[in-house]
């Protein structure tokens, strides 16, 4: 019974999170009227904005079907360690921005392309920690799979 309280709270925020990001997608779509900003960056912006729209609508769905139903539906482990690979960005990028940020300030002060050196590198942390997890993933589900004579 606790488990499924807990997929319907973690479905309830995957489908606020989605809702957040819905609101942060729409916006990106100023991106491409704005002369300072190339089209290829609003392309990758807006893109990414939509898929994280996606990932946590459908995560949030997948709780919610749990919750309310009490039957567990198996995801494709491929498909499975690439969402979490991807959706997990997001939080090596939070985690590491404030530090980041204020490693720089204290470093250049007053400097406007320090806050570009601590934005990039944020983003390097997070795909990382994205690549990671997807490796992880995968790698994890191959071996729990394997036979033993494959593990000679």
């Amino acid at each position: 019974m606790w488990r499924r309280v807990l997929a319907g709270i973690l479905g309830a925020l995957a489908v606020l999170a989605g809702v957040i990001a819905y609101g942060y997608a729409r916006m990106g779509y100023d991106d491409f009227g704005n002369p300072n900003v190339s089209f290829w960056t609003a392309i990758l912006g807006t893109g990414l904005m939509w898929l994280l729209t996606l990932g946590a609508f459908g995560m949030g769905v997948h709780f919610l079907k749990y919750c309310f139903t009490g039957k567990f539906s198996r995801v494709n482990p491929w498909a499975r360690g690439l969402v979490l690979g991807a959706l997990s960005f997001f939080p090596g990028f939070i985690v590491s921005a404030v530090p980041a940020t204020l490693l720089v300030s204290k470093r250049w002060p007053g400097d406007i392309q320090a806050d570009n050196i601590a934005l990039l590198t944020s983003v390097f942390v997070g795909t990382t920690l994205a690549v990671v997890v997807c490796v992880v993933l995968i790698r994890t589900r191959n071996r729990k799979y394997a036979t033993p004579a494959d593990n000679c």
